[in-house]
């Protein structure tokens, strides 16, 4: 039985080997011809390969050049909240590394363009110029492969110019980099002239494709080329494979760009795939798995750095980099949803703006104001529900999506939330007070842009009057009080020029003698169709928006034309004083304009004076920009008075470092006859003055009682209705005629 076994046994085993053999030669008759076939089937699957991955990449970069365009559109969003044009070059020299830009412009509409690095030049030529003049997004090449991609620049619905983002070569190259293929691939982008827009870092390849196309020896080789060419014009993806004069067999595939009608040209080496497919067949196998191994590596480290990539990406895109959470893109998308899941008017939008935030900058640097903000962010979060939402907008401002019954029961909350804010004043012995300004739009309609819905509640906060503290709504009332504000600045170059607007002159009379020392020159609209225009409803208004500089010349300029005017008839002339607004000291230069005027009407020096007021002084971001700026009124012929001296934030030490010839002093400290301690300041600024050899003039005064105060203490003039209100320049000069004032 035990020899049965071993025959048996013995008789099985040349069996199994035979089987085994069989198997071997059966798989290695397979493997050797699925080799040969594996070379025509690698050369047909990798181009279905090639084109499949370069189609994705065609796709991602579309992504990323649509992508360009659309940071840009979302960065002109923000722009018209920076007044001024060296805010807005600021605030985008800060938005370079964040938005992947090389460098940022904006254009007006004559075409000049400041870039952020400074440099300066005309871009009317370019048609990237022109189609975002005509409103839409543009693009041009610069040298160099630099694209300048551009975007109308707004102010409402109004195109007030361009704004404009340069790439360079080297961050448009990144656009290019791809881990397909290995690293073994490169791409470029060509436009429908077969130009290249966008070269690669490694040009070798691309040599030698330039000149296979040059040689065209290869009569299929010429089909091919010239059937890609008629492909390229009508946007249709292929491929092509070929072999460079140095001999390397390549592949290239091209895939049609949705912007600009560009083209993505990917090339790889036709071996990438098939290099060892002619080597041992047991090695073929091990290299198959080594590829796929390789492939499965590299498939795994795209999805890893693809993954990281989205998480980077939506981390930038909508993380406030102040707080840490969602930031106004992702606040779009959460409230719109939020809101469009509930019944109308369920929901306000909050827009809360922290009033003189930069003083806090200034005094306490700019890492204790963030700190301020995550402050005032974390108290925000700790009292809304989860139904609601909260976000730092930028800067000082805070948005809210919150539910209320009923606009008392919002302010109600807004003003417990505000004083929660400030409870950090408990704990410390110089109280410092956070005043919140605080706007609200009652959502009434789901389907309203959420932009829009924002908006208004950014205005209903902006346009908070200054003696409602608590939440102020937009309404109708607001709406039309905006409509008659858009009227006026509508009506002012009109106008201008129709001479709707008047100079009034009002005397300041000396007290030593009793004669005229000078006169006030102010502004009066009278409108045919509106008639009298206060100067409280347009001054305010174009402070605002910048227009009261254009006034400013205006009425500089019918002060020159009276002087002139009086001194070519033989009149006696005094100086005449003209207010200057603040906004003024925000254009560069600004004096020039004056002193052409002067010129212009040969006013000698001294005749006119500059009227300040103290808030220009401590708005300005440099105290020796003010000082600097009164020098130089010195130097060009003009006297310097500082209005409404006492009124706010001034101080005696004041006139010790600005060199003024004369003060006003603030028709507040003569409110009230009976007020000793007024008086008292009052003549202690007037000695001082005289010490410091500064004029003073006393304005609004209406009484003989406050008259004979004046003249007891020795003020330099007195401006006020106890002589004269302000009169038409006809009537003033009567005025001059008719009264001889006498002590």
């Amino acid at each position: 039985m035990k020899i049965m076994k071993v025959r048996t046994y013995t008789r099985e085993k040349p069996v199994f080997l035979i089987i085994i053999s069989i198997f071997m030669i059966i798989a290695s008759v397979t493997t050797i011809i699925s080799v040969i076939k594996l070379q025509n089937v690698i050369g047909n699957t990798t181009k279905l390969y090639i084109n499949d991955i370069a189609y994705q990449m065609g796709r991602e970069i579309d992504s990323r050049l649509q992508d360009v365009t659309e940071n840009l559109e979302i960065l002109e969003d923000t722009l018209e909240e920076h007044d001024s044009i060296e805010d807005q070059i600021q605030y985008l020299n800060d938005k370079l590394d964040f938005m992947g830009f090389s460098a940022f412009g904006i254009a007006n509409l004559e075409g000049d363009i400041l870039f952020t690095d400074g440099k300066t030049q005309n871009i009317k030529h370019l048609d990237a110029y022109t189609q975002a003049i005509n409103g839409m997004p543009g693009v041009s090449f610069l040298q160099e492969q630099s694209i300048l991609y551009t975007v109308p620049n707004k102010n409402g619905d109004k195109i007030i110019g361009v704004l404009a983002g340069v790439i360079n070569k080297e961050k448009m190259q990144l656009l290019l980099e791809s881990h397909a293929f290995g690293g073994n691939g490169v791409s470029c982008i060509i436009d429908s002239d077969y130009h290249v827009i966008i070269s690669p870092r490694d040009l070798k390849i691309f040599m030698a494709l330039d000149d296979v196309f040059q040689e065209k020896k290869d009569p299929v080789l010429v089909r091919e080329i010239e059937q890609l060419m008629e492909n390229i014009k009508k946007r249709q993806d292929g491929n092509l494979s070929f072999t460079t004069v140095s001999g390397d067999n390549v592949l290239m595939s091209y895939n049609a760009l949705t912007v600009y009608n560009w083209t993505l040209l990917t090339i790889i080496p036709a071996d990438f795939i098939s290099a060892e497919t002619d080597s041992y067949m047991l090695m073929a196998f091990a290299i198959a798995f080594l590829i796929i191994l390789i492939f499965v590596i590299i498939l795994i480290f795209m999805m890893i750095n693809w993954r990281k990539h989205n998480r980077d990406v939506e981390r930038i895109a909508y993380t406030d980099p102040v707080t840490g959470d969602i930031n106004l893109n992702r606040f779009y998308q959460m409230s719109k949803k939020l809101i469009n899941n509930m019944p109308p008017c369920s929901y306000y939008m909050v827009s809360l703006n922290v009033k003189s935030f930069k003083l806090i900058n200034e005094r306490f640097g700019f890492e204790e104001g963030n700190n301020t903000i995550r402050y005032i962010f974390r108290t925000i979060k700790n009292n809304i529900f989860d139904d609601e939402l909260a976000i730092h907008a930028e800067a000082d401002k805070f948005l809210l999506c919150v539910r209320a019954e009923k606009p008392e029961a919002l302010r109600k909350r807004l003003a417990q939330l505000v004083t929660e804010i400030n409870r950090f004043n408990n704990d410390i012995q110089i109280p410092y007070y956070l005043t919140i300004l605080r706007g609200a739009y009652l959502i009434n309609d789901p389907s309203m842009d959420i932009k829009v819905i924002i908006e208004r509640a950014n205005i209903a906060c902006r346009y908070q009057p200054e003696e409602d503290s608590a939440c102020f709504f937009y309404n109708e009332a607001l709406i039309q009080k905006l409509q008659m504000e858009q009227d006026l600045l509508n009506l002012m170059e009109p106008s201008l020029e129709n001479g709707d607007f008047k100079i009034y002159l009002q005397p300041k009379v000396r007290l030593c003698d009793g004669k005229i020392g000078g006169a006030e020159a102010l502004i009066r609209w009278q409108h045919p169709g509106r008639g009298v225009i206060y100067p409280s409803d347009f001054i305010p208004l174009f402070e605002k928006n910048g227009s009261i500089c254009r006034l400013d010349l205006f009425v500089f300029e019918q002060v020159c034309n009276f002087i002139k005017h009086r001194l070519e008839s033989g009149e006696a002339v005094f100086p005449i004083s003209v207010n200057l607004s603040r906004q003024q000291f925000k254009i560069m230069n600004f004096l020039s304009q004056f002193e052409a005027i002067k010129n212009q009407y040969h006013i000698p020096d001294g005749l006119i004076e500059l009227e300040l007021t103290e808030s220009v002084i401590f708005d300005s971001t440099e105290f020796s920009f003010v000082k600097n700026v009164i020098h130089q009124m010195h130097k060009i012929g003009f006297q310097c008075s500082l209005d409404d001296f006492g009124f706010g934030y001034s101080s005696l030490s004041l006139l010790s470092v600005i060199d003024v010839d004369t003060i006003k002093l603030d028709r507040s400290f003569f409110k009230d006859e009976t007020a000793k301690r007024s008086e008292w300041v009052v003549e202690t600024i007037v000695n001082l003055s005289k010490k410091l050899n500064i004029q003073t003039v006393a304005e609004g005064i209406e009484f003989d009682s406050q008259l004979d105060f004046l003249r007891g203490i020795k003020c330099d003039m007195v401006q006020g209705y106890i002589y004269s209100k302000p009169l038409p320049v006809d009537e003033f000069e009567q005025w001059i005629k008719e009264n001889t004032v006498s002590d």
